[in-house]
């Protein structure tokens, strides 16, 4: 008889593997169904379709945030379900304007994101994120409170900080929710080159309907109505994109 679960060894590589998976939030009604797919290990993925197709509750899932009920979800050839919560936190990261921020200081929100971090590497994060040039015009700078009742972010300076947590915290794995529109022209500038730096190295999930990062991604997964319709590469689908272009309106 075994009295102790045998400990999981940490991951070594970084690809993900969907096996025929299906969940839905209510019985007999699925929102995903039967999704099968594989993203190679630091490779970036665009994953588009529809709102309600299945995009958001498929990244959840790769998260851990929920379980299929049927199929299997691997990192690295290993179920999701052997990797303890702990690991499986600090090898992916969800980065979206809609993922709340700590209710703390503007500092501690991001160092919170890896708290064996140094000062140093804390504003490194912050700068490479733009988050110091509008950090000093706050209350009281990088020490305001987020929920500052004088303050409110704007969802530019949110996903800033939510950038300048990511570039801290290093995971492998990104999920990025780019279906926000940075609404500064300026801005988007700031934030694209520090998105870059921060895909360098990562596989990379990417729910988007811009057509500039859809042409940089090595696949393109197609979602409607739950279903994976379309697996290919970037070329294949900019040259389709007609074919789809009703179907990305989010």
């Amino acid at each position: 008889m075994r009295l102790f679960r045998a400990i999981q060894p940490e991951i070594d590589r970084f690809d993900i593997r969907l096996e025929n998976v299906t969940f839905g939030y209510i019985k007999d009604i699925n929102i995903v169904k039967g999704v099968s797919f594989h993203i190679k290990e630091q490779s970036k993925v665009a994953l588009v379709g529809a709102a309600g197709s299945g995009k958001t509750t498929l990244t959840g899932l790769i998260a851990r945030m929920w379980d299929p009920k049927k199929g299997r979800i691997k990192i690295g050839g290993t179920d999701i379900t052997r990797i303890p919560q702990r690991q499986l936190i600090r090898y992916i990261d969800i980065l979206s304007v809609s993922q709340p921020l700590p209710d703390d200081t503007l500092y501690n929100a991001i160092r919170s994101a890896n708290p064996e971090a140094t000062e140093d590497q804390i504003f490194d994060a912050a700068e490479k994120a733009r988050v110091i040039d509008f950090a000093w015009e706050l209350p009281d700078g990088m020490h305001t409170q987020l929920q500052h009742p004088e303050y409110r972010l704007s969802d530019d300076e949110k996903l800033r900080i939510h950038m300048a947590r990511a570039l801290l915290k290093k995971a492998p794995i990104l999920i990025l929710d780019e279906t926000i529109t940075v609404s500064d022209p300026t801005n988007r500038i700031y934030i694209e080159k520090a998105k870059q730096e921060l895909l360098n190295g990562k596989t990379v999930i990417i729910i988007t309907r811009d057509p500039e990062t859809i042409k940089n991604v090595d696949q393109v997964l197609v979602m409607n109505d739950g279903k994976l319709e379309e697996h290919s590469d970037a070329v294949f689908y900019s040259n389709h994109t007609q074919q789809w272009n009703l179907r990305l309106e989010f």
